[in-house]
C-alpha cells in the first residue's frame, strides 16, 4: 500500500528535500536507478517491480539512518 501526504509530513520527513525516505527512493528507483537492482547486478534499460522494491528498501533504511531517523 502507498499512501501520499500533501505537504511531505510524518515518518522520516527529509525536511531540506521535502520528500520522506521512502518517497525519495522511489522516485529516484522510478526514474531509473533502480535498473539493475537485481541477484544478477545486469542493468536491462527497465525497471522491475523487484528492483523497485529492492532499491527502495534499501536507499530508505539508508536515507533514513543518515538523517539520524530509525531505521
Amino acid at each position: 500500500m502507498l499512501t501520499a501526504n500533501t505537504p511531505a509530513e510524518g515518518a522520516n520527513l527529509l525536511r531540506p528535500l521535502k520528500r520522506s525516505a521512502f518517497g525519495l527512493a522511489l522516485a529516484q528507483g522510478e526514474g531509473g536507478e533502480a535498473d539493475g537492482w537485481n541477484a544478477d547486478r545486469k542493468r536491462d534499460g527497465r525497471v522491475s517491480v523487484r528492483e523497485l522494491a529492492a532499491h527502495a528498501r534499501e536507499l530508505t533504511y539508508h536515507a533514513s539512518v543518515t538523517a539520524g531517523f530509525p531505521p
